[in-house]
């Protein structure tokens, strides 16, 4: 707040991401501008109450989209949720915690065919999840959903507007702090706070599925966030991120860059054919 930045990228020490990061966040980009005018009521879209997760071709607009936005993901948002360990399609919001604070939309953006997502098996936050994320189950495979944040849990990697980071400032520096961060940035955007008090308060918070910033379990258990290497945890590896930065390392820092004939030299983590790291 003191230097008076636009925006600010808040990230956990033990992430991880794709090397083909740039491209992803273009995509992520165009979509997000597309939500956000269809929350404008600029664009005519179905309205939410006549939308259901399950029927997607009434509540799905594809990026990308063009818009006249002239900042990269938008305006008047004050979250972008980019990494986390789960989120709720904005339709279930009536089974989460915060159903009392329905979404301002239910709109979803999807970015179809986006071979940098894993095949729907391979969509689980961690070794030991029963089953693949539901979103997995709604959508064909390889798609990216862009949409508003519900009961969005880890906060392994975000974006806050200066405005979206005064109203944090305000609520958990100042009024209070009583659970864990990514707890409390959960409820904020769902409207458990001032957003349901106050008309124009209501935060704005986006978030896509499958993230594109994870937890990297290390060998040998090295992060200081999780007890990876506690006598529970035997595996390695990044959820959701293919072609794992953390996992290719050495490939880059020995390349210095890698030309697209050259993706080959990459280790594929998530390969739509075979097991994958757990």
């Amino acid at each position: 707040m003191e230097r008076n930045l636009t925006t600010a990228l808040v990230l956990e020490d033990d992430v991880d991401w794709d090397i083909r990061l740039k491209s992803q966040m273009q995509s992520f980009s165009l979509a997000s501008r597309a939500f956000l005018t269809d929350l404008d009521g600029t664009e005519e879209y179905p309205q939410p109450e006549s939308l259901t997760s399950k029927a997607k071709d009434t509540n799905v607009f594809e990026a990308p989209y063009s818009t006249s936005h002239t900042t990269p993901y938008g305006e008047d948002w004050d979250i972008l949720w980019l990494g986390h360990v789960g989120a709720d399609l904005p339709a279930d919001y009536k089974t989460g915690g915060n159903k009392n604070h329905p979404p301002r939309s239910l709109s979803v953006v999807t970015i179809p065919d986006d071979d940098t997502v894993p095949s729907p098996n391979h969509l689980k936050p961690h070794p030991f999840a029963d089953a693949p994320d539901h979103f997995s189950e709604l959508y064909p495979a390889h798609s990216r959903l862009v949409h508003e944040s519900r009961e969005t849990i880890g906060a392994q990697g975000y974006a806050v507007s200066q405005r979206g980071a005064r109203r944090l400032l305000w609520q958990f520096g100042v009024d209070s702090f009583t659970n864990g961060w990514d707890i409390l940035m959960r409820d904020f955007c769902d409207g458990l706070y001032s957003g349901d008090k106050v008309e124009g308060t209501r935060p704005v918070c986006l978030t896509v599925q499958p993230p594109l910033v994870s937890h990297h379990y290390a060998r040998g258990g090295e992060s200081d966030i999780h007890g990876v290497g506690g006598g529970y945890m035997k595996k390695y590896g990044s959820p959701y991120i293919r072609h794992s930065v953390k996992l290719n390392m050495g490939t880059l820092v020995a390349t210095g860059s890698l030309a697209p004939d050259e993706q080959a030299r990459v280790k594929d983590q998530w390969p739509d054919d075979g097991k994958g790291s757990w």
